[in-house]
């Protein structure tokens, strides 16, 4: 995920809701860095390879 300056953090898998359907709900978390603050807000694009 690019913040800003092009700085990139992994996103981590938290969990996931499966279910006999053909749909599987997954919860991921990304840990932003120290230096963002309320300065930063905005629109990220967010990539699942």
């Amino acid at each position: 995920m690019p913040f800003p300056n092009d700085v990139s953090e992994g996103a981590t898998f938290v969990s996931t809701g499966l279910s006999n359907g053909p749909i599987v709900h997954a919860t991921y978390q990304i840990t932003f860095s120290a230096d963002l603050s309320t300065a930063n807000n905005g629109v990220y694009q967010v990539t699942i390879n």
